[in-house]
């Protein structure tokens, strides 16, 4: 670590952040399905996350690291952290780099991903670097 990349360092004024980043993690337990693995690992070795993960620097055990330490936070809306999801339509999806993860919480404290797909962004339109895309209906999403 660098000594200026610590916030504060430079200005010695402390960082203030929103209470949701100083919380602790609210998922104690997130595992990726076997299926889900086999597709983390196919993404890395064709390069689908590079520059970040690839198979140089060990990527799919750090982009597997990385997912965990996203799903452990509980990206769902803020009505839904905490809560049990029942059914299908109760799978949620992000995005990762240039994948797609659909997972679900499976306790108070187990998120489960369920599949890692491919997202193709060449069709999206951005908007200050974030991909947007039309979900079929002519709803654009973030």
């Amino acid at each position: 670590m660098v000594p200026w990349d610590i916030p504060g360092y430079v200005d010695h004024v402390p960082l203030i952040v929103p209470d949701w980043v100083r919380e602790d993690d609210t998922v104690t337990c997130v595992s990726l399905s076997k299926d889900a693995e086999l597709m983390l690992e196919h993404c890395v070795l064709e390069g689908k996350l590079a520059p970040l993960y690839t198979t140089e620097n060990d990527g799919f055990a750090t982009a597997k690291e990385a997912i965990k330490e996203v799903l452990a936070q509980d990206p769902r809306a803020r009505k839904k952290r905490g809560s049990i999801d029942t059914g299908d339509e109760s799978c949620y999806k992000i995005v990762f780099c240039s994948i797609q993860i659909e997972f679900k919480a499976m306790s108070d404290d187990t998120i489960k991903v369920w599949r890692i797909s491919e997202f193709n962004t060449t069709d999206a339109t951005f908007v200050d670097g974030i991909p947007l895309y039309n979900d079929g209906d002519g709803i654009i999403k973030q």
